[in-house]
């Protein structure tokens, strides 16, 4: 696991993580993030994002793709990944229950080439 705190003026406002998947699976990792209320619609859960992934692909020399997962109904979450270059890949129907409610969830890829293969 890689974390990362997100700071915004001195301040830790939210978090990243990315978690690497193992046998079959080895070479793919899993990002996710939050970010304190008052800090959404500033872009920094984006930057943040295109951030972490730059790293670890740069890190893990290996690594083919990066997931991330997204509720259905947070359409601002996807987003974030759709503005840091993630591309959705799919809908999985009935995939978690959350606060007592069985919701979709959209799965959210970036592979090692599409980061490479982007101007600088």
């Amino acid at each position: 696991m890689i974390e990362f705190a997100i700071d915004a003026d001195g301040a830790a406002v939210g978090a990243c993580g990315v978690h690497l998947l193992d046998d079959v699976n080895a070479r793919t990792v899993e990002l996710g993030y939050w970010l304190g209320v008052g800090y959404w619609g500033r872009s920094i859960a984006t930057a943040t994002t295109r951030g972490a992934t730059a790293h670890v692909f740069a890190t893990l020399r290996e690594l083919a793709r990066v997931e991330a997962w997204v509720f259905a109904w947070n359409p601002a979450s996807a987003r974030v990944l759709e503005k840091a270059g993630f591309t959705l890949e799919g809908r999985l129907r009935a995939r978690v229950h959350k606060d007592g409610v069985t919701i979709d969830q959209l799965a959210y890829v970036r592979l090692t080439n599409e980061l490479r293969d982007e101007p600088r």
